[in-house]
């Protein structure tokens, strides 16, 4: 074998191992951020929400679980335009290990008013 196909291939051996590390510290990153967010799920929290001017509402967020690296969410709001939503979504969490500042935990007492308010709206009955 001549020097440069040796030369190719302990270049081609050290890309492979650079790159199994680097997607194993991506891996462990993931999992550590995914235990992190598994931390969060039952928990309530509101934001407001608008349609980027005008008046903003309050939008109520439960969390349902975690899927990888995504937060599985479920969102309750009424719009300024008065129309209710309920929306399962995903969250995902690629640099950070929650949601963001915007949105303030809250009590499952406060939650399930707003929901309750909601769902209300949308002429479902609400049962405790």
């Amino acid at each position: 074998m001549s020097k440069g196909k040796i030369s190719e291939l302990t270049y081609a051996k050290a890309k492979l191992i650079v790159t199994n590390h680097e997607q194993s510290e991506r891996d462990n990153e993931d999992y550590d951020r995914e235990q992190k967010l598994k931390k969060l799920i039952g928990n309530y929290y509101k934001c407001r929400n608008s349609y980027g001017s005008g008046e903003d509402w309050w939008m109520y967020v439960e969390i349902l679980g975690v899927n990888g690296t995504s937060l599985t969410t479920r969102k309750y709001e009424i719009t300024s335009h008065h129309k209710a939503e309920v929306e399962e979504f995903e969250h995902p969490m690629y640099y950070g290990s929650g949601l963001d500042n915007d949105y303030q935990k809250i009590s499952r007492k406060e939650f399930v008013k707003g929901r309750d308010a909601v769902l209300h709206k949308l002429g479902l009955k609400v049962e405790c």
